[in-house]
């Protein structure tokens, strides 16, 4: 059954070393990669090459710099697996191609980084949008996991928000003069 039935192409493999055809796409979209992703410079690179010139690259990954994003970036994998087994109820947790996977958080994926990286390759920032689509659990472990965000929230001055917890980046690579 294919699912993604308004998509021309698909590609699945290691976006740090995938040969992608030079300028073959329009439309370059990643949702929840990059922050799995050691070398996610290399990554956007190779999806960059990819891109036709006056072609949108959407990427879409957690902010870092979030409430959600301060905890998971330290507390051990471990922690992670248990939540989702337990919290979430999914017993294959953490297992080969179930969620959660490690996370890396490269520096590029901040709002900040992704910034330095639009500009340093001449891209046209388009948008960059927040949303709190976040899977916290049902029940009692739920409303502590939001009340927790609150918190951390408050005690970091809103530093870390609770209020949202993704980023969906918009580029657009500059057509040819």
């Amino acid at each position: 059954m294919d699912i993604q039935k308004d998509l021309h192409e698909t590609l699945h493999g290691d976006l740090c070393s995938m040969a992608f055809p030079a300028e073959s796409f329009d439309v370059v979209y990643s949702a929840y990669v990059l922050e799995h992703i050691r070398d996610a410079d290399v990554a956007l690179n190779n999806m960059l090459g990819s891109l036709q010139s006056g072609g949108l690259l959407v990427v879409r990954v957690p902010d870092p710099d979030t409430a959600r994003g301060l905890v998971t970036r330290n507390t051990p994998f471990w922690f992670h697996v248990l939540y989702h087994r337990w919290v979430m109820k999914r017993p294959k947790a953490g297992t080969p191609g179930y969620a959660p996977y490690p996370t890396y958080y490269h520096p590029v994926i901040s709002k900040r980084g992704m910034q330095a990286y639009a500009s340093s390759r001449g891209l046209e920032w388009v948008a960059v949008f927040s949303d709190n689509f976040v899977r916290d659990g049902k029940g009692l472990a739920g409303i502590l996991f939001r009340s927790g965000a609150r918190l951390l929230e408050l005690l970091t001055l809103g530093r870390y928000t609770s209020q949202y917890n993704d980023l969906v980046y918009m580029l657009r690579k500059p057509a040819p003069a």
